[in-house]
């Protein structure tokens, strides 16, 4: 039992994001992606239809593909576009998919079927698998890869604690039963649990050999939420319209509170109060010169705060 990244379970998962534009558990790259480009949106979700339309909006052959392949914890996206590519070729027949109703499990097999079938279906398979995968490649760099390392951490934890399965497994999948598919595995099977950054809900394929359980990484709300928590007290610090103004003064030249007093017409135990919830924030600093305190403003800080409300708000891509 092992976590593991997965490249074609991450596409999967973006891929049947087009089906559902607009919900807000979806990744903001996603949806801009799909609402960019409403073309897209079309060339996946015309891919499969009659008798090869799965119950519900997903591509799981992605994995057996992948699987197939050896490329299933790959998250090189050359590499794993390379293998599929011959690994559509020569995509098996007759898998059991265990974890699948009967009529999904023979709609996966014509799905595998046309792909080995026809150059022309799997050209085109490939060509938009593609092109999730290049509006997908900057985000996994810059986020997507370290969430998923930072939720597998946190699963083999649980694993070296000798943590019970459905605590190492848990995910919110209710429809499929993990522990009767967990049973009829052999001795030399493997069992995979796959952090995903792109998921929706939970996830569970059972293919020869292997059964993978998908689960959710750390939502946007939580880790924003810790961000906001670091930045707030800054934000309040500068809050407040005195506050603001001794800073401006800080910023032409330092000043002792004496100083400020006088050129504020404020009390001195005022502008202490005031200097001191600055000097918590990191917004000010004191010089000491003989008997004498200057202020002075702590520009670096400013610029770091810059930083980290732009990154908070994403405007950096904005």
């Amino acid at each position: 039992m092992e976590a593991h990244p997965s490249l074609a379970v991450e596409i999967d998962w973006a891929m049947s994001s087009a089906h559902r534009l607009g919900r807000r558990v979806l990744r903001p790259v996603v949806e801009d992606l799909y609402r960019a480009d409403p073309g897209l949106v079309q060339r996946i979700t015309r891919l499969w239809g009659g008798e090869e339309a799965l119950s519900y909006p997903g591509y799981l052959e992605l994995s057996v593909l992948a699987h197939h392949g050896g490329v299933m914890w790959t998250t090189d996206g050359d590499q794993f576009l390379a293998a599929l590519a011959g690994a559509a070729a020569d995509a098996p027949a007759d898998w059991p998919f265990p974890s699948e109703t009967p009529e999904d499990e023979a709609r996966i097999q014509r799905r595998l079927k046309a792909l080995r079938s026809s150059s022309k279906r799997r050209r085109t398979y490939l060509e938009v698998v593609g092109e999730v995968w290049a509006g997908l490649r900057a985000d996994w760099e810059k986020e997507g890869r370290a969430a998923v390392e930072r939720e597998m951490a946190l699963r083999r934890s649980l694993l070296e604690r000798h943590q019970p399965w459905p605590d190492f497994a848990t995910n919110d999948c209710c429809s499929v039963d993990l522990d009767a598919l967990y049973a009829t595995l052999g001795p030399d099977d493997e069992v995979a649990v796959v952090p995903a950054y792109y998921s929706q809900t939970g996830l569970v394929i059972a293919m020869p050999g292997l059964l993978v359980v998908g689960v959710g990484t750390e939502a946007p709300a939580a880790e924003e939420r810790g961000r906001a928590e670091l930045l707030a007290p800054r934000l309040k610090a500068v809050a407040d319209p005195t506050r603001l103004a001794l800073l401006a003064g800080l910023a032409r030249r330092e000043m002792t509170v004496t100083e400020m007093a006088q050129e504020y017409s404020l009390s001195q135990p005022t502008v202490s109060n005031h200097i001191k919830l600055l000097r918590d924030a990191g917004l000010v600093a004191v010089r000491n010169d003989g008997r004498n305190r200057y202020l002075a403003i702590q520009r670096g800080a400013f610029q770091d705060l810059e930083q980290d409300l732009h990154h908070l708000l994403r405007l950096e891509s904005a």
